[in-house]
């Protein structure tokens, strides 16, 4: 009895494995994203080289093309276009993954990924892209966006205000110049590079708010200023790299910040504390934690003593010798004061030689 039941649910099993097997090969992209992307292929430009879409074999399953992933109702899921030198996009409802680095996209904004509401990873990296970062708030299920070394140059209003699940954010390589401060609403943000962007001022304390933040790079830049001490609150930081900025005073005392090589934070001459070397009254602290002894430039101090001294001395002369002159009664009054002084230093010279 036993031996029939085990024999019962082996074949069940393997009808399933079957089934399943079968309805896997039997997948089928849907005709209107098929002909989307044989349009899509159309517009595009630039070396297509290995991109075979509607090439004879592949003409009826576009789910087996090169770069393209299906769920298992035959929406397309999944484009990975990298280098290959695109200039426009399309359309997908069901898309989730989207790589385009590495081409030459020059114009491209959300609004040509507007029906792409289920996108999660978006990867921009690497093309002409220039101006303001558009509103991205559309994306709501966006978890990793990847813009690095393109020329955007700041961001829009809102466009980092409404997806909190953003998880990873790479803006380097661009020309922001002002750290944004629409990152504190990113409070799921594990992943943050914002180096080689330009970014001047003083680091934001809001940053310290992103209780997650695991990664953060805002090396070479020209941010000046303290480090917050809101920096010191992100617990679960493993990456740090403030490097070759203008910070100045001494690093917070956190676990934290004192965990990281000295390296995070070299290239900021007037840094100091731990892991660099200790804060003196008037330091000058290198990169490398040596102190370097500056001799103070007096030469605007001396010569602004000497000025002082030579004006006072000009005015105190001539309000003194211009009362005598034409004051008959102060000069008179000022002669008799001196004669009175000599006639008491001659008599008390003689005083002394006769008790001599």
């Amino acid at each position: 009895m036993e031996l029939k039941i085990l024999q019962l649910l082996l074949f069940l099993c393997m009808n399933l494995l079957v089934s399943g097997v079968g309805a896997a090969a039997e997948v089928k992209c849907i005709e209107r994203e098929r002909q989307a992307l044989l349009k899509f292929k159309e517009s595009l430009t630039g070396d297509l080289s290995g991109l075979t879409w509607g090439s004879e074999e592949d003409k009826e399953e576009c789910c087996n093309w090169y770069g393209v992933e299906c769920s298992v109702t035959g929406h397309v899921i999944r484009l990975d276009l990298s280098d290959k030198h695109l200039r426009d996009i399309f359309r997908f409802s069901s898309l989730r993954n989207l790589h385009l680095s590495n081409n030459q996209l020059d114009g491209v904004q959300p609004q040509s990924f507007n029906q792409a509401s289920s996108l999660e990873f978006l990867d921009l990296s690497y093309n002409q892209l220039v101006g303001s970062l558009p509103n991205i708030t559309r994306f709501s299920s966006l978890k990793t966006l990847y813009l690095s070394n393109n020329h955007l140059d700041g961001l829009h209003p809102q466009s980092l205000h409404q997806p909190s699940s953003l998880e990873s954010l790479d803006l380097s390589g661009n020309q922001l110049k002002r750290l944004p401060e629409a990152i504190e609403h990113l409070l799921n943000l594990k992943y943050l590079n914002l180096s080689s962007t330009s970014l001047e001022g003083n680091i934001i304390s809001c940053i310290g708010q992103l209780d997650t933040l695991e990664w953060l790079d805002l090396s070479r830049n020209k941010l000046s200023g303290e480090i917050p001490n809101g920096l010191a609150n992100l617990h679960f930081l493993s990456v740090l790299d403030l490097s070759y900025n203008n910070l100045m005073g001494k690093i917070p005392l956190s676990t934290q910040l004192q965990s990281f090589d000295s390296s995070a934070y070299a290239g900021n001459s007037q840094l100091c504390g731990d892991p660099l070397v200790e804060c003196n009254r008037d330091p000058s602290v290198t990169g490398n934690g040596k102190v370097n002894v500056v001799e103070e430039d007096d030469s605007f101090i001396n010569r602004d003593f000497y000025i002082c001294m030579a004006f006072g001395f000009i005015t105190g002369f001539w309000v003194v010798v211009g009362s005598l002159v034409l004051k008959h009664s102060w000069r008179h009054s000022y002669f008799k004061f001196w004669n009175s002084v000599r006639d008491w230093m001659s008599g008390a010279r003689v005083v002394t030689n006769v008790a001599l």
